[in-house]
């Protein structure tokens, strides 16, 4: 075997760990940038990121609102196929809202529209779920007729059957029943929208529209 085939002993590694002086040798050395260099990169990355979009205020309220409306109108026509009232087609609404909300940009503005059409859409398209069920159920006969005379208990009862086999949808006739049915509806909307789970329908669909144009990051 040659001297120069031989592995290094470990007399050999300690010494070329130390420097001439017999001091431990440096590792590479690791320089920081200093202040003004690090203000500087940042500088540079914050122009080299796209910025946020501004916030449109008109769009995002125009599209709120008319998103709200149409997932308002979705829910009343669902109502009138089934004849059944399924809350939880308000989330839809408040989703909608939020979408509609986020087209003008993100950021607490748009957060706080897409609240208030999540709001206005749950109680529009409870209105209009009112206004179905009482016409296609045959309840506007019973809203618009007047109250029988205690005088006559054979055409009350008689009434009463009429109204309760009555399943058929009833159109109002002019702008008279029409008014009372929506003001009824409205009536309606409101006295069953405070229980404990229209509460919460409601709730939901508002946090919704708050949540989807929440600003990203």
């Amino acid at each position: 075997m040659s001297i120069d085939d031989r592995s290094p002993s470990p007399e050999d590694a300690s010494a070329d760990a130390l420097d001439g002086a017999g001091a431990p040798r440096k590792g590479p050395e690791i320089i920081m940038p200093d202040a003004a260099t690090q203000d500087a990169l940042a500088a540079f990355e914050a122009v080299d990121a796209p910025p946020a979009p501004p916030w449109r205020p008109l769009r995002s309220i125009a599209m709120a609102f008319l998103l709200a409306t149409v997932g308002a109108i979705l829910w009343a026509v669902v109502v009138a196929i089934s004849r059944y009232e399924l809350g939880l087609i308000a989330i839809v609404v408040g989703l909608l809202a939020g979408t509609g909300a986020a087209s003008g940009g993100r950021g607490r503005g748009a957060q706080v529209v897409g609240a208030l059409a999540g709001a206005y859409g749950y109680f529009f398209g409870q209105i209009l779920c009112f206004i179905a069920l009482i016409i296609l159920t045959g309840e506007l006969a019973n809203v618009d007729a007047p109250p029988p005379s205690p005088d006559e208990p054979a055409a009350a009862e008689s009434a009463a059957a009429e109204s309760s086999e009555s399943k058929e949808a009833v159109w109002p006739k002019d702008g008279a029943e029409w008014i009372l049915v929506i003001v009824v509806s409205i009536i309606g909307t409101f006295t069953t929208t405070f229980t404990s789970f229209s509460l919460v329908i409601c709730a939901i669909a508002i946090y919704e529209g708050f949540r989807i144009p929440a600003a990203h990051g």
